[in-house]
């Protein structure tokens, strides 16, 4: 029945959908095999080229059946994510004097809100085209919703309006439960992140000692060594993607700098300058290590390619820092916000709801690193230009999704004739939550990161050490004499070049070191520019690994 659901989800028919969607794409993927095979015999029609040839129809079915499930998840999710900002929204307009026709039609223009702004959208339709009460549409979207969330709170919504209870007051009780059950599955997902860090751990630990095989193999069974290399690099990239994959669907989606465009700020300013700066260090670094090999071709022997790859993006490490820097203070303005709106909303509450005095009386207060960007706002606020983009500068400026979410429901709230004390208590109860679901995030997020950075130790550790042994064995027998034809039959030897095995354990490296990165910002919701700092720092652990361990286990060998 929820298959059938969420193909209906699609707008279109589930017989139709197989017939229409699932023929065209077997259809075409089994014309794809037949040319394959028809075009290049020699590589599809025998061995592994076949398997892949006949696996493209299976592949394409198993696709289109699995389309809507995945679909109807994504869309669940998205819902899920979103369900702390609407029901603080909700609870906002709830406190004017909209009709409730009008604050269904408010939220289902939030474009931010994304699939749950579409759900609303259906309440929306249903009152305005055919004619239905808000309780009967509300009905109607829960049975379809693919969210239990919001489907459960549309049926208790829909018995509170037949019921005749007070909107605001429930709405009000709403909050904590609804905040409650975004909690619930906030830390459930930050619990199978811990999980996964610890599957990730042993599927690493298990790629090293394939590797550590695929470089000892090729001695004990003659087996070309960079094909063995080609493989262990795929598993590895492989595998990191799909754990890259599974964290970016599970982790909640809180980014913390906003997405706002067009404002100019100082802390765009920044960014594009430090941006700059880097790049220019990267180009003038890697030229000069270019100039300096081409100029002194004999310092190509000793060269050292990991160190030198590191030392040429090193100059990105800027970046990286100064964003962290800012995302630290941006965080500190977050957990400010919560206060600085109670103390706002109550003191225009006191003013009779004129903001420009309640905020002037604010500005002895001390919000942290929020004050300045306060204070602005008052000064833009007191010229009385432009007040729509006063908010929006002030929260372009202070970087923050958090702030520049419910600042917009503030500002929204008081233009609808809101309360202005209750809207600053339900936006401070909640951005207290939320801030406090972010620091269990962040410490899940650290703990990785010690993890990552110390597998990279273990990992290029291993490798080198395992590359070494095998570069000893491999000039043992290089230099042994004529074997007798007993002893090769008990023991065969099989000499074999080593020479490009270090680029590609360097491959190894550096893929890893990437995508440890990019799953620690997944995880921390920051900045992008923060992979800059992981990964700059992984590579300099893994190549200062490396190259000690050919340092101090080199001479021991050959001893």
């Amino acid at each position: 029945m929820s298959y059938i659901s969420a193909i209906q989800a699609l707008n279109i028919s589930p017989k139709r959908y197989l017939a229409l969607y699932g023929g065209s794409a077997i259809g075409t993927s089994i014309l794809i095999t037949v040319t394959l095979i028809s075009l290049f015999p020699s590589v599809f029609g025998e061995g592994l080229g076949r398997f892949i040839a006949f696996s493209i129809p299976l592949y394409a079915t198993v696709s289109i059946l699995l389309y809507p499930l995945i679909l109807r998840e994504r869309i669940k999710n998205e819902i899920n994510q979103n369900m702390h900002y609407f029901i603080t929204h909700l609870g906002i307009l709830a406190t004017s004097d909209l009709d409730r026709k009008k604050m269904i039609e408010h939220l289902a223009n939030r474009k931010e809100f994304g699939a749950l702004a579409e759900e609303i959208r259906k309440i929306y339709v249903l009152m305005d085209t055919w004619n239905l009460s808000l309780a009967e549409a509300s009905r109607i979207v829960a049975k379809k919703c693919p969210s239990i969330i919001l489907a459960d709170f549309l049926d208790r919504f829909a018995h509170a309006v037949d019921a005749g209870e007070d909107l605001e007051e429930f709405l009000k009780s709403e909050q904590e439960t609804v905040m409650n059950q975004y909690a619930v599955m906030y830390e459930g997902a930050l619990y199978d992140v811990e999980n996964l860090k610890e599957i990730y751990v042993s599927l690493t630990i298990s790629l090293v000692f394939v590797a550590c095989f695929a470089l000892i193999l090729p001695a004990i069974s003659g087996q070309d060594i960079s094909f063995l290399m080609y493989l262990v690099i795929f598993s590895f990239i492989f595998a990191e993607i799909l754990i890259l994959y599974y964290l970016k669907v599970k982790v909640p989606k809180d980014p913390v700098w906003h997405s706002l465009k067009g404002y100019l700020t100082q802390l765009e300013k920044k960014y594009t300058k430090y941006l700059a700066i880097s790049i220019l260090g990267c180009v003038m670094i890697s030229g000069l290590i270019i100039f300096e090999m081409m100029r002194h071709p004999e310092l190509l022997e000793g060269a050292r390619p990991g160190l030198l790859i590191s030392a040429g993006i090193t100059p990105m490490y800027i970046l990286g820092r100064i964003t962290r820097k800012e995302e630290a203070m941006l965080r500190r303005r977050d957990d400010n916000y919560g206060a600085f709106m109670r103390s706002l909303g109550g003191a225009t509450a006191a003013r009779g709801g004129m903001v420009i005095p309640a905020l002037g009386s604010l500005q002895t207060h001390d919000f942290g690193p929020l004050t300045q960007n306060i204070k602005a706002l008052y000064k833009r606020l007191k010229i009385r230009v432009d007040k729509e983009r006063a908010w929006k500068l002030f929260s372009a400026e202070t970087g923050s999704n958090l702030i520049d979410r419910f600042t917009d429901m503030f500002v929204e709230g008081l233009t609808v004739g809101g309360k202005a004390d209750v809207i600053g208590e339900i936006i401070g109860q909640n951005v207290t939550k939320i801030t406090g679901l972010r620091k269990k995030r962040d410490q899940t997020a650290g703990s990785m990161t010690g993890v990552f950075y110390g597998m990279m130790v273990g990992v290029s550790f291993s490798l080198f050490v395992t590359f070494q042994i095998v570069d000893m064995i491999n000039t043992m027998f290089s230099q042994m004499g004529e074997i007798s034809p007993l002893v090769a039959e008990i023991f065969p030897i099989y000499l074999f070049t080593i020479q490009y095995t270090p680029f590609y354990l360097l491959i190894i490296l550096i893929a890893h070191a990437l995508l440890s990165s990019l799953m620690i910002k997944i995880v921390d919701g920051g900045h992008i520019a923060n992979i800059y700092t992981h990964f700059i720092t992984m590579l300099w652990i893994g190549m200062i690994t490396a190259n000690l361990t050919e340092y101090f286990i080199s001479p021991m060998l050959s001893v």
